[in-house]
């Protein structure tokens, strides 16, 4: 049986995301890590083979929803890792720090109260608060509620290239497989 060597972990550029390039930069980067370990290593996670999607997929996790599974998978062979020599031994490569990245991606841009700029919060009671709107022009005034989710002044918290409202993951995802 060999011993797994704990430790590795990616490192990814930006220390903040703000925009679905920098992401995409990011995978693409993941991309190339992947196909460079799948040279020489079997690349599992739970014990079953991981491919591509798979691996950014796993990248993304959230371990708190996921039931504290972990962003991680285990690179199995020998070669080389980023100047370390491995010969015959298993290494977990961790993920996390892209987890963490994204742990709020999809809420900051579902066209919600919650994901929008222009939103405040107010104290109703000591136990309760309500989202409100800034800019509410449908007939209302500012301060008032806005259930409205196709609001004409949503401004996502993350946007891409055009400054309009960024992709969920998974879309990211399917354009960094192309």
């Amino acid at each position: 049986m060999t011993n797994l060597i704990v430790g590795l972990k990616y490192q990814p550029k930006y220390g903040k995301i703000e925009t679905e390039e920098q992401l995409l930069e990011i995978f693409s980067d993941l991309k190339e890590n992947y196909s460079k370990f799948k040279q020489n290593f079997s690349i599992t996670s739970d014990g079953k083979s991981v491919n591509l999607k798979e691996f950014l997929k796993i990248a993304v996790d959230d371990p708190i929803a996921n039931a504290g599974k972990f962003s991680r998978v285990v690179l199995s062979g020998s070669g080389d890792i980023g100047g370390i020599v491995v010969k015959d031994a298993s290494l977990e490569y961790d993920l996390s720090s892209v987890s963490s990245l994204t742990k709020y991606w999809n809420i900051y841009q579902d066209k919600s109260c919650f994901s929008c700029t222009n939103q405040y919060t107010v104290l109703i009671s000591q136990d309760e608060s309500e989202a409100r709107c800034k800019k509410i022009n449908d007939g209302r005034s500012p301060g008032q509620v806005n259930r409205n989710h196709d609001c004409a002044n949503y401004s996502a918290y993350l946007k891409n290239s055009e400054g309009k409202p960024a992709r969920q993951l998974d879309a990211l995802i399917e354009e960094a497989l192309k």
